[in-house]
């Protein structure tokens, strides 16, 4: 069995960086239907979350941007979300760019090297 210092100490060891704060998580009952736990269970690791827990906030999170949406608290929620959103596209064009890149440097080396071998 844990003593409450090594529970406070593990809690304390849970805190979580929220806009450069660090701030303790708060542990309270929710309690949820048997269907909407079998769906949180079956996504939230296709979800990229490391717990249920992860899932639940970032939901949360999804759904209290989705009610401010009409409200200027919407500039918090939304500005990391453009940011991922553009950082992905830019990454994917990036890549694709790269390959193209490659290929025409692969035919006009070849190029360059039939021109040479036609002039001798």
């Amino acid at each position: 069995m844990e003593s409450k210092v090594q529970k406070a100490k593990k809690n304390a060891d849970i805190a979580e960086e929220n806009d450069g704060v660090t701030a303790e998580k708060i542990k309270f009952p929710l309690y949820v239907f048997p269907e909407t736990m079998k769906t949180v269970d079956i996504l939230y690791k296709s979800d990229n979350c490391s717990s249920r827990t992860e899932f639940m906030e970032k939901a949360i999170r999804f759904y209290c941007g989705y009610l401010l949406q009409n409200k200027p608290e919407l500039v918090d929620y939304l500005a990391p979300q453009i940011a991922t959103l553009t950082e992905g596209i830019v990454k994917g064009t990036e890549q694709r760019l790269s390959r193209a890149m490659f290929k025409i440097a692969v035919e006009l080396g070849a190029i360059t090297h039939m021109l040479a071998a036609v002039h001798d």
